[in-house]
């Protein structure tokens, strides 16, 4: 059996002002003539489905048109994950109905049996993103480093049953699993770190070795995590920052789960970043005229300030398939440069960086500023959970 993986879709995303609903209908387009061409008959879509807990209409509408399609297609199992960025009831709502489109929907942990879905040649134990509230329980005076060895503690014991759930149920057949999480492949890591607001897990925890191939969603790139090379981010569909620039598919055949196909993603609207003063300015928007490609654009003008960049730049791009998305000047104002008092609002600071200058203001001794830096960061995590868990209610 051929398995598609796939995840990090933010259906409904921008960038910038810029709407994207045209780039997500073509890349979507694409991946239904990947599984046809390739006959794929499983599709696993590892998090973060939308850009949003409260999606807009047209990405509600693209993502049930791509369901239903598939099933059209042949897909005989559509396994959805909700990441960090999906309401768990959104995305559960539909669930029964899905059900008949062969679609399989884990939004929230559950049980380990009801986790796994049964392929021919292969078994996936689906599991989500995982909220605190499914591998720990909050203890009194914990500090954050012990915070985060409990949910890592508690996130392994889930890989664990579900390992084993798999191995009682089904002896002998690969085991396909998922996840949506900052993987690493050692113990030893900056565990302040985090990517896109989840600490790092280390697969050093998970028992890898009961694993086939680890389909994992989170992180934007397409690559394997080092020194496990069964565990894959497949990335995500299209480039969400100026940054990003090649995507990949990831495709699997349960024959040799060793050996996966990748497949590249082609560019629906080519992100481009330019910076140089005017005269380099105007000669590389000429050229991206000539290409004839839709083209998001950011500049920076690195030349003395200009007041009026915007108006240049759009005239630039004029009567051609360039959009500006943003445009700055490196050197600043020099209207302001005058100004004796330099002004900073709350707007420039993390709640971090204002509450460690309190601590500073106080006067205390290292130990306890840690101490209270431990308490600080366990409270910002606990009011974004609550507000993220508000939101998917």
């Amino acid at each position: 059996m051929k398995i598609l993986h796939t995840a990090d879709w933010h259906l409904g995303a921008a960038l910038g002002t810029a709407r994207r609903y045209e780039e997500f209908d073509k890349v979507l387009v694409f991946l239904l003539n990947v599984i046809r061409e390739q006959q794929v008959e499983c599709v696993i879509i590892a998090g973060d489905v939308f850009d949003t807990p409260q999606p807009s209409n047209r990405a509600v509408e693209q993502y049930y048109s791509f369901l239903t399609d598939c099933a059209r297609s042949g897909v005989k199992h559509c396994i959805v994950l909700a990441g960090n960025h999906d309401s768990p009831s959104f995305l559960e709502a539909p669930g029964r109905l899905l059900q008949l489109l062969n679609v399989h929907v884990f939004a929230r942990w559950q049980t380990p049996e009801e986790h796994l879905v049964p392929l021919d040649g292969a078994v996936v134990a689906a599991i989500p993103f995982l909220h605190d509230r499914d591998v720990r329980s909050g203890i009194s005076g914990e500090t954050y480093e012990d915070r985060l060895r409990a949910v890592q503690t508690g996130t392994a014991a889930i890989y664990q049953a579900a390992a084993e759930a798999a191995e009682r149920l089904y002896p002998g057949v690969p085991l396909i699993g998922t996840g949506h999480f900052w993987a690493v492949d050692r113990k030893e890591y900056n565990a302040l770190e985090q990517v896109g607001n989840l600490s790092a897990l280390p697969l050093d925890l998970l028992p890898m070795d009961k694993f086939a191939y680890l389909a994992l969603g989170h992180i934007h790139g397409s690559y394997a995590v080092d020194k496990y090379p069964n565990a894959r981010y497949s990335g995500s569909i299209l480039p969400m920052t100026f940054a990003e620039h090649e995507k990949q598919l990831v495709l699997l055949d349960t024959d040799n789960l060793d050996e996966p196909q990748f497949i590249d993603i082609p560019q629906f609207r080519k992100l481009v970043e330019i910076s140089g003063d005017m005269d380099t300015i105007a000669a590389q928007i000429a050229t991206l005229k000539q290409c004839g490609m839709d083209v998001l654009l950011k500049v920076e003008h690195t030349g003395a300030f200009l007041p009026h960049l915007q108006k240049e730049l759009l005239e630039l791009c004029k009567d051609s398939s360039i959009i500006l998305n943003s445009c700055r000047n490196r050197e600043p104002n020099p209207a302001i440069l005058h100004r004796t008092n330099v002004t900073e609002t709350l707007s420039t600071l993390t709640p971090e960086m204002v509450f460690m200058r309190l601590l500073k203001e106080q006067d205390l001794p290292e130990d306890e500023q840690k101490d209270l830096l431990d308490v600080f960061r366990i409270a910002v995590r606990d009011m974004e959970n609550a507000q993220r868990e508000e939101q998917a209610q």
